[in-house]
């Protein structure tokens, strides 16, 4: 499935007239990263998938749709999330985290009070 990701992605920078050098660049990685991508021997970090996506100009999800990588249907709120984070100030990103997390503590605590009302 790696290759298959590799040979899509090949395919977009061809398509767009780039060279490996050309996506290297766009993405921020070494030239011969991009290569082992497309030859199968890398897999691209979530955060590296995204930017290859973005320069590239195509949908994430349409990308691994089309290796044949289950799509997962939580892939498109994650990559918009990363999205608004990688847009966020610091001081925001650390608001942001504050609030997630106390988010998650007030659901686990309404989880935990809803258990021991159900225990007779």
């Amino acid at each position: 499935m790696t290759e298959k990701l590799g040979e899509i992605i090949k395919f977009r920078r061809i398509s767009k007239g780039w060279s490996q050098s050309d996506l290297a660049r766009a993405a921020d990685v070494s030239q011969q990263h991009i290569s082992r991508i497309e030859n199968g021997e890398n897999v691209p970090s979530i955060t590296l998938f995204y930017r290859i996506s973005q320069v590239l100009e195509s949908d994430p999800n349409e990308l691994l749709e089309k290796a044949g990588i289950i799509y997962n249907r939580n892939l498109k709120l994650v990559t918009d999330i990363y999205q608004i984070f990688r847009d966020l100030s610091p001081d925001e990103r650390q608001l942001l985290a504050d609030f997630s997390r106390l988010l998650r503590e007030r659901r686990s605590a309404y989880t935990a009070d809803s258990s021991d009302r159900n225990d007779y």
